[in-house]
């Protein structure tokens, strides 16, 4: 009989603890400090779904102005890259921001108003995306040595003119690889008459129309636009065109060609100074005349109003390469010469340039 009652009591007193073991177990599942099931420590698991909404809501405000710099967003689509050819007047129509430093060194023709030599430059483009659909864009500046070939003409360093304005995005659709911009620049005369800029009271007026689409490794960028200036005395009016195209060969490298078209269909005055060594000033219609040389024009470098350039059409070809760092950095380089029947004062140019976008 005493050991039944003491296998009573040892069973009684198991049953006990297990009894008050329960209230432990439950508080480390979900109860709070005091051993209460359901407590503090349950709530942050309830909600923590409903947190969700307003993150969301948070990063959606954030990407309404500046995009680019508040919420990652980036405007360029995947494997697309910038052309590099006449950036002056070629825009292309992803919204961006970032910063675009280039190097340009361009020939002139033995037989131009120049008589051969060359110019080097450096510019700095920029890019600011004020919503997902528009930016403002800075899209010419930058300082310029010019060392013409003829004995007449001195070498001569000085600014270029400053152009900018806005893009807007009218389509755009990343599914298809499809975008479709307007854009419109305004050239103002604040560069040095050295070098055939500034000399002005008017501006220059930009408009322009590009789009962009891609199918696996090829992307095709081009734009339609014009070039035309309140004073017209100094600002000849013209129609240009780019097409463009390039491969993903690799991760790190995209070879490209583009094809360029300039139509001029206007003509200043001829009046735009020129200084010449012995330090006479004259008009280019007189230097012209005086040398016996056919009207011709800036290209895309300058716009030198220069007289009966009416109906003269100037093709540019270029090839050259983008070197892919990541999404954000692009190394670039081209060769371009004309292929036209005229050259004006474009004999061949290299051009390089760091695509920097955040």
């Amino acid at each position: 009989m005493r050991r039944n009652r003491s296998r009573f009591l040892v069973v009684g007193l198991a049953l006990a603890m297990c009894g008050l073991a329960a209230p432990a177990l439950a508080d480390d599942v979900g109860g709070d400090d005091t051993g209460a099931p359901g407590g503090s420590r349950q709530q942050p698991a309830a909600k923590a779904p409903a947190a969700a909404p307003a993150a969301a809501q948070a990063a959606e405000s954030d990407c309404t102005w500046f995009p680019d710099l508040r919420c990652g967003r980036h405007g360029r689509f995947e494997g697309f890259e910038m052309p590099i050819s006449q950036p002056f007047l070629f825009e292309d129509p992803f919204i961006t921001t970032g910063i675009y430093p280039y190097y340009i060194y361009h020939e002139f023709p033995g037989d131009s108003a120049l008589g051969g030599g060359n110019v080097h430059a450096v510019a700095v483009q920029a890019r600011i995306a004020i919503t997902d659909r528009l930016a403002f864009i800075a899209t010419k500046d930058g300082y310029a040595w010019e060392n013409p070939g003829s004995p007449l003409l001195d070498d001569q360093t000085g600014w270029f003119n400053l152009a900018g304005g806005l893009k807007y995005a009218i389509i755009q659709r990343p599914e298809d690889n499809f975008i479709l911009s307007t854009s419109l620049k305004i050239e103002i005369p604040t560069g040095s008459s050295a070098i055939f800029e500034g000399d002005s009271g008017g501006v220059n007026f930009l408009p322009s129309v590009s789009a962009a689409w891609g199918w696996k490794g090829l992307h095709l960028i081009g734009d339609v636009g014009g070039q035309a200036g309140t004073d017209s005395d100094l600002f000849g009016s013209q129609f240009f065109f780019h097409a463009y195209a390039d491969y993903s060969v690799h991760k790190h490298f995209q070879p490209f060609i583009q094809f360029s078209g300039q139509q001029y269909i206007g003509s200043g005055a001829g009046e735009r100074p020129v200084k010449l060594t012995n330090g006479a000033v004259l008009d280019m219609a007189t230097v012209r005349g005086a040398l016996g040389l056919d009207s011709f024009e800036g290209v895309d470098l300058h716009n030198l109003g220069n007289d009966g350039v009416g109906g003269n059409f100037i093709s540019i070809f270029a090839v050259g390469a983008h070197i892919p760092i990541n999404k954000h950095f692009t190394w670039s380089a081209s060769y371009e010469l004309p292929i036209t029947g005229r050259d004006d004062i474009h004999d061949q140019r290299m051009t390089t340039s760091l695509r920097m976008e955040f």
